[in-house]
C-alpha cells in the first residue's frame, strides 16, 4: 500500500495593514500570518509540529517577509546595518569617557524604534527627530543627538529590533510594564513628528505585539500618546 505524506506549514492570518512593500517599491497592503507545521498523510494535516516563523506576505506580489519589514523604512536593508558615529552596539556600555555603564542593547533597540516609526512618516520633522533623540537618551546614553539620529536614519537597520526584544523578554529583562512604555514613548515621537498615518500607527501597535503585549494591549499603549 502507498502511502503520501511529510510535513508542510499551514498559515492564518492574524492581522493586516499597508506598508512599502520593498518588492513592489510602494505601499501596498499586506496580511500578517502565522503558522505551525504538520505532519501529512496523503496532504491531510494530522500531527502539529514546531510553530513556524510569522510572515508579512505583500497581498500585490504575495512576497513574504519577516515582521520586521513593518518597522522598516523604504531606505533601510541588512547591508546598511551601521550604527551611528560613535555608537558601537555590541558593547554593553556606549558612552564615551567616565560615568555609569549603559545598557548598550537597550540604546539600540531605543535607536531601532525610533528609526522604525521616523522612516514610515510622510515626512520627517524636527520636533519628531527631538523627540526620538529624547526616547534614546532616555536610556541613559546621554551622548546621543540629532546628528546620531540622522545618521540612524540613513544607516541603522531597524530589523534588529524584534531579535532584541525576544532576546530580553528571555531573559526577563523587558517586562510587559515595560513594552507599554516602549510603545508610549514610540507613540509620542510619532505624534511629536507631525500627521500620524495609519501605517505608522500600524507599526507602533506591532511594536507592542513584538514586545510581548496583545494587540488590545498596545493599542491601548498607544492610546496614552493620542495616536489611537
Amino acid at each position: 500500500m502507498f502511502f503520501l505524506f511529510g510535513s508542510y506549514v499551514l498559515r492564518r492570518t492574524v492581522d493586516r495593514g499597508r506598508f512599502w512593500c520593498p518588492t513592489c517599491l510602494r505601499e501596498t497592503e499586506y496580511t500578517l500570518r502565522r503558522g505551525r507545521w504538520f505532519i501529512h498523510l496523503f496532504f491531510i494535516p494530522l500531527i502539529p509540529l514546531a510553530a513556524a516563523p510569522e510572515q508579512v506576505r505583500c497581498e500585490e506580489c504575495h512576497a513574504a517577509y519577516p515582521p520586521a519589514v513593518l518597522l522598516g523604512g523604504r531606505a533601510m536593508s541588512v547591508e546598511h546595518a551601521v550604527p551611528g558615529p560613535s555608537l558601537d552596539p555590541t558593547r554593553r556600555s556606549v558612552s564615551p569617557g567616565p560615568g555609569p555603564t549603559v545598557d548598550g542593547e537597550a540604546v539600540l533597540a531605543a535607536r531601532a524604534v525610533v528609526v522604525g516609526v521616523l522612516s514610515l512618516a510622510p515626512v520627517v520633522s524636527h520636533p519628531g527627530m527631538r523627540a526620538g533623540v529624547d526616547l534614546v537618551r532616555s536610556t541613559g546614553e546621554r551622548s546621543y543627538d540629532l546628528d546620531h539620529l540622522s545618521t540612524d536614519l540613513a544607516e541603522l537597520d531597524a530589523s534588529v529590533l524584534p531579535g532584541v526584544l525576544e532576546r530580553r523578554r528571555g531573559e526577563g529583562r523587558l517586562h510587559p510594564e515595560q513594552a507599554r512604555v516602549l510603545v508610549t514613548e514610540a507613540a509620542r515621537v510619532a505624534a511629536a513628528n507631525g500627521e500620524v498615518t495609519a501605517r505608522v500607527r500600524d507599526a507602533v501597535v506591532h511594536l507592542g505585539v513584538l514586545a510581548g503585549l496583545t494587540r488590545g494591549e498596545a493599542e491601548e499603549a498607544a492610546a496614552a500618546a493620542a495616536i489611537s
